[in-house]
């Protein structure tokens, strides 16, 4: 088996394993418009609002939802979206409907 294949099963393992219930994805509206340094302010600036809309002050000291998030850029890399899985830290549907609105 070769390394990749390797890391691969070995994140998926622990995906299945670490008990998410969230899964998402962020999306631009014109993905091939936003350039990856861009994407990755704006991913940053989302989730640390997530945090601190649901933690509180908590979230300056480093409480946050727990998630796993994996960059892509498309079929042809210029189309920026990250694909996420995260445990909800309240009900599932309110999580969804925060997480969305904020996005």
């Amino acid at each position: 088996m070769n390394w990749n294949k390797r890391v691969q099963a070995a994140w998926q393992r622990e995906i299945e394993q670490g008990n998410y219930d969230t899964v998402g994805v962020l999306k631009f509206n014109k993905g091939t418009a936003v350039s990856r340094n861009t994407a990755q302010a704006l991913y940053g600036a989302y989730w640390h609002k997530l945090d601190r809309t649901l933690f509180g002050r908590a979230a300056d000291k480093g409480a946050c939802v727990s998630r796993w998030c994996f960059v892509e850029g498309g079929e042809y890399g210029a189309n920026a979206h990250l694909h996420f899985v995260a445990r909800s830290p309240i009900e599932v549907e309110k999580f969804c409907t925060v997480a969305s609105v904020l996005w």
